[in-house]
């Protein structure tokens, strides 16, 4: 879409922007499987699938980055002057049909779930691989050469996959003891889903941003 054109009439720009969301609705559902298959390799601990789910999820974050683009170029090509679906909706001055209105409605109010569901198995994800990743430093650390009489313990292990911390068999009371591991750092967030359809979602603990302004 070139968006130095001249405005296409209200009907067909109404229907181009409905296309946009339906294709933005797919995009997000291809999002919310990668992310559940990523938990399943998550807890097998299958890098050579996360790595592939990681590719995927690379090409749809793309495809939001295009179907953002040409909302943009729409919005300008109309002269349309509203930073969001929401407001564009809310405007008066705009002859939406009712059908169609109702249409964008729900395409939003569907985008809007979905986004939700995204952001709550990104966390669901971070965490699972919080818990992996400790429970492999401790093994690592185990591994490493622990000598009898140091055992190596871990720092906070999360719940969904602790492992039991090692008593020191030498001391009267079998006191735990704690050997400082290395945190790993949550990674730096992206961007997910870049269209803006009015709600600004970010997954708390996860590595993906999702910015919307549906």
């Amino acid at each position: 879409m070139n968006p130095t054109s001249h405005p296409t009439p209200f009907s067909q720009a109404v229907k181009d922007l409905d296309s946009l969301l339906g294709e933005t609705m797919l995009v997000a559902n291809g999002i919310e499987d990668i992310l559940r298959a990523k938990r399943e390799a998550i807890i097998k601990n299958d890098i050579e699938q996360l790595v592939s789910l990681d590719m995927g999820l690379e090409l749809l974050i793309q495809s939001t980055d295009r179907l953002e683009q040409s909302r943009r170029d729409l919005f300008k090509q109309q002269g349309w002057a509203h930073p969001s679906l929401t407001e564009l909706l809310n405007d008066t001055t705009l002859l939406f049909a009712s059908a169609a209105k109702q249409a964008l409605v729900e395409r939003q109010r569907c985008l809007h779930n979905q986004i939700a569901q995204i952001a709550a198995l990104q966390v669901q994800n971070y965490r699972l691989l919080e818990a992996s990743l400790s429970y492999t430093s401790h093994l690592v650390s185990l591994i490493a050469g622990a000598r009898d009489d140091q055992p190596v313990t871990y720092d906070k292990p999360t719940p969904l996959l602790a492992a039991k911390p090692s008593i020191n068999p030498n001391t009267k009371t079998g006191a735990k003891t704690s050997a400082k591991m290395g945190a790993s750092k949550s990674p730096v967030a992206r961007p997910l889903v870049g269209h803006a359809y009015d709600t600004q979602a970010t997954a708390p603990g996860s590595d993906t941003t999702i910015n919307t302004a549906v």
